[in-house]
């Protein structure tokens, strides 16, 4: 038995809960939700060259190899700490897009996963720009 009553454009469920069209505005902060991956990222991957920055000024007079060293510990933490809040985001993001999906509200479940797609289509593009960019300049075949 279907435990929605019609009303209008809109389903109601019967016992007064939310109803299952969504808005607009419902949509687009559904759509942010899946984006949600990138702020911690975007902060982390700031934070992180601003440390390095700062870290290579105060081992200026330590050497090369030190400001290296540094420099390196502290991308590699920085890269490790990007990872780990990627992953966080992203299984709450699809926790609540599987909640949305059980509860009917398949608009706010789609939206978000398009901020997911969005999401993923960031984090691999550096990596086919990479491979697909030359990595050497082109020989002169004019000389």
């Amino acid at each position: 038995m279907n435990s929605y009553s019609n009303q209008g454009h809109t389903a109601v469920p019967v016992g007064g809960g939310r109803p299952t069209s969504t808005t607009v505005l419902e949509i687009v902060l559904a759509f942010l939700l899946g984006l949600s991956p990138l702020a911690p990222l975007a902060i982390i991957g700031l934070l992180t060259t601003v440390l390095t920055t700062l870290a290579r000024q105060l081992t200026e007079s330590a050497g090369f190899y030190t400001q290296q060293w540094v420099a390196v510990i502290l991308v590699a933490l920085g890269l490790i700490l990007a990872i780990a809040a990627v992953i966080v985001f992203s299984v709450h993001a699809f926790r609540t897009v599987r909640r949305w999906q059980q509860a009917g509200m398949f608009q706010d479940a789609n939206a978000a996963l398009f901020g997911l797609v969005v999401v993923s289509l960031v984090l691999v593009l550096p990596v086919v720009l990479a491979i697909l960019a030359p990595q050497h300049p082109a020989p002169n075949l004019t000389a």
